[in-house]
């Protein structure tokens, strides 16, 4: 160690000695080195300007060249929306969608390709090679995690595109226009939300296992990130030429633009998009993409120039408003009426519907006709009688639940081993399990035990689990988890939570601990544990509306349960399984009401579904028909239309609202009829085979205010984007009799 240090201090002491040597010799190199590569790069950059060639002539008969469309096109590569593509090249903060909205949004785009589609094809028929060969993600456990799923979700029509276009077999000019539309559609969901929103749909099921590639793969479509991946190695370049050629024409137009003003117009770009990277400024961001403000700024002045020439042609088309206002005038003119329909409960679709709601009437009320609708229920203790399962209370609680067998685990293996080997335990094992000999010491009996197929030993050890929780009901409280919030529903039949088989004496322990507020256990098939805390009653004993008890499941086990004892009484009848034949016993058992709707209703139904599923969309027309007449007479009449009184009578009402139909609505029935009638009419009732029946009072006619500002807008751009199509035609004419658009570029391969 001496000997190191004595050496690190000689060496110290020889570059102190010699440093101003070492100084001037550095100093001699680093001056070397800039003169070189400066000199270096004075001389490539001669070299880029002599290799620099003339590619052809413009429109207006200037020089184009090499450099100028492959500064162009470089700049134009990428624009501000690419810096969702994780996978990508660099986003272009400057460029605000240029080939993206000008040209491909416009359909200039499809004009330029068909015109120069040949130098296209190679480039485009290696796409259509990948296109394919796709295949969308989808993850290898849950098949419903996938890009096509996220895709029906947030862009409809983007995978029936992709099918469209890989049944495609040859190039054509239809192709790229499918490209250009899958493009766009791409825009809507780039690839990094699509990644994001499967990660998030993943973590959603704790069953299923994360998949890796969700973090590394590329979710572009077809694995194309650049313009040129998408539309072939010489769609930027083709682009380029036109945009100079049409800039051209436009300086003979008249038309300027500065390079300060297109300057200008690159920072007001920039600060828009550039918030994204608060660490990036303007000009370190063009020197990444290999500009200085005057190359960028010139590229930039043809772009405006183009813009303008593109954009004053469409904004001088005149488009006459009076053909619009008369259209509005008839298809925007609106109907105000008074409609009048059922609740979405007394909507009856499925034959089970209509059980299900005559069972409900039956128990809830006397009616002689059994079309009639309640019009006063039973008392509620004559109900709870009858049928017990639709008079519930309500609590609310913390609810924390442990099974036996879960506490049993606590037990460890030494703990259930000298439980079974014990001499009185070992009895009881006996008595449950007479295979067990009577062995005598803890050796034989350990013996016996290892001797047991596995089947039969896990039963020994699960019995003596639950001998030993009995023995220690501390073990209970210490397992539960934490307790949750619940709404506890009960009857003297039912509870809404699971495994209480006794819900009267669960409701007498609810009853004490909302008094008393104090927590309390509860068990009572010996298996599952409850602790409950903070109980209340938010509910005294009540009767179920139709839709919550249809929407429990109570009255479909009801109704199930009836029919069965009916199929039980006479099994021979019908000859079948009970599921085979449950409509069957169902239409025998409520014939008188089946044949009350044909006698109120005697027009043919005929469905694809078989004869009983007629009858749920007529149930109500008898009533409605009723309504229909009454409320003619007074329009508020309080029998028939809901006005806020007591839930179990309203809801056998008809809801009445004001809506405003169009010509154009969806509710075809409602229009035909509406702008057929006058004013204060009522029209005839509505029975869809949806169960959705309806009337209306038609009160008044609206006419459509002018101006139609939002028609005439739309009818303005597609007249424009014809008109800037039309342009772009013609200059194509020209370029092409002047030669003025080479593709490819002298010395690229076609």
């Amino acid at each position: 160690m001496i000997a190191t240090f004595l050496e690190s201090g000689c060496m110290m002491e020889f570059f102190r000695k010699y440093q101003r040597f070492f100084l001037i010799a550095i100093t001699a190199v680093v001056i070397a080195s800039f003169l070189f590569f400066g000199a270096f790069s004075t001389y490539t950059d001669q070299s880029a300007e002599m290799e620099d060639r003339l590619v052809t002539h413009a429109i207006d008969g200037s020089k184009l060249m090499r450099s100028q469309v492959q500064k162009l096109s470089r700049f134009l590569a990428t624009d501000q929306q690419d810096i969702s593509y994780r996978h990508g090249p660099l986003p272009n903060f400057c460029n605000d969608g240029v080939i993206r909205q000008d040209l491909l949004q416009t359909g200039l785009a499809e004009v330029l390709v068909s015109g120069y589609f040949d130098s296209m094809r190679e480039g485009l028929q290696d796409l259509l090679e990948k296109v394919k060969h796709y295949h969308p993600y989808v993850h290898p456990e849950a098949p419903f995690l996938s890009a096509v799923v996220v895709w029906d979700r947030f862009v409809p029509g983007l995978h029936q595109a992709i099918s469209t276009l890989q049944q495609e077999v040859e190039i054509t000019p239809q192709v790229f226009t499918q490209l250009t539309h899958l493009y766009q559609f791409q825009t809507r969901c780039p690839p990094e939300w699509l990644r994001r929103i499967l990660l998030f749909q993943q973590q959603q099921y704790s069953w299923v296992k994360p998949d890796p590639r969700l973090q590394q793969e590329d979710f572009s479509l077809f694995g194309c990130h650049t313009l040129s991946d998408w539309f072939g190695p010489h769609f930027l370049d083709l682009c380029a030429e036109f945009i100079v050629n049409a800039a051209r024409a436009a300086e003979q137009k008249g038309y300027r633009v500065s390079l300060e003003e297109a300057k200008a117009d690159l920072i007001n770009h920039f600060s828009f998009a550039a918030h994204k990277v608060p660490e990036l400024n303007f000009q370190s961001h063009l020197q990444l993409l290999g500009f200085d403000e005057k190359s960028a700024s010139e590229v930039w002045r043809d772009v405006l120039l183009f813009r303008r020439y593109f954009q004053g042609v469409g904004q001088a088309v005149f488009v006459d408003r009076l053909p619009y206002c008369d259209f509005a005038s008839y298809a925007l003119e609106s109907a105000i009426v008074q409609l009048y329909e059922w609740p979405q409960a007394l909507r009856f679709k499925q034959f089970s519907d209509l059980i299900q709601f005559q069972f409900y009437c039956q128990a809830v009320a006397r009616e002689e006709n059994p079309l009639a609708l309640p019009s006063e229920l039973k008392a509620l203790e004559e109900i709870e009688e009858q049928t017990p399962e639709l008079v519930q209370a309500s609590y609310s609680a913390k609810v924390a639940k442990v099974s036996q067998e879960e506490v049993g685990l606590r037990a460890s293996v030494k703990e259930v081993w000298e439980w079974e080997l014990g001499e009185k335990n070992w009895e009881a094992l006996c008595k449950q399990f007479p295979s067990l000999p009577a062995a005598v010491s803890p050796e034989e009996r350990f013996k016996a035990l290892e001797s047991l197929p596995i089947v039969q030993r896990n039963g020994i050890d699960a019995f003596a689990r639950k001998a030993l929780v009995e023995a220690h009901p501390e073990w209970i409280e210490a397992a539960c988890p934490a307790p949750t919030f619940q709404e506890i529903h009960l009857s003297k039949t039912l509870c809404s939570l699971p495994y209480i088989s006794q819900p009267e004496a669960f409701a007498a322990s609810l009853e004490t601990a909302s008094v008393t507020e104090m927590p309390f256990r509860y068990c009572d098939d010996g298996v599952h544990h409850y602790q409950l805390l903070d109980v209340k009653k938010t509910k005294e004993k009540h009767l179920l509306t139709f839709e919550s008890a249809k929407a429990k499941g109570i009255l479909a086990k009801l109704v199930e349960r009836k029919l069965e004892k009916e199929y039980i009484a006479q099994p021979s009848r019908w000859g079948k399984t009970f599921l085979e034949v449950k409509d069957l016993v169902a239409a025998d058992l409520y014939r008188p009401l089946l044949d009350a709707i044909d006698q109120a209703d005697p027009r043919e139904w005929k469905t694809g579904e078989g004869p009983l599923a007629s009858y749920p969309p007529r149930r109500l027309l008898s009533s409605t028909q009723t309504a229909w007449s009454a409320l003619q007479q007074e329009p508020l009449d309080g029998r028939w239309i809901q006005s806020g009184g007591d839930p179990l009578i309203e809801q056998f009402k008809l809801e009445k609202k004001e809506q405003q139909i169009q010509r154009v609505a969806k509710e075809e029935w409602m229009k035909e009829e509406a702008f057929a009638m006058l004013p204060h009419q009522w029209s005839s009732i509505h029975v869809p085979p949806d169960g959705e029946i309806a009337f209306f009072y038609f009160q008044e006619k609206k006419p459509h205010p002018a101006p139609i500002l939002e028609q005439l807008a739309l009818g303005k751009e597609t007249i424009a984007a014809d008109a800037k199509r039309f342009l772009a035609e013609r200059l194509l004419e020209k370029a092409k009799r002047k030669q003025s658009i080479i593709i490819p570029l002298p010395g690229e391969t076609k």
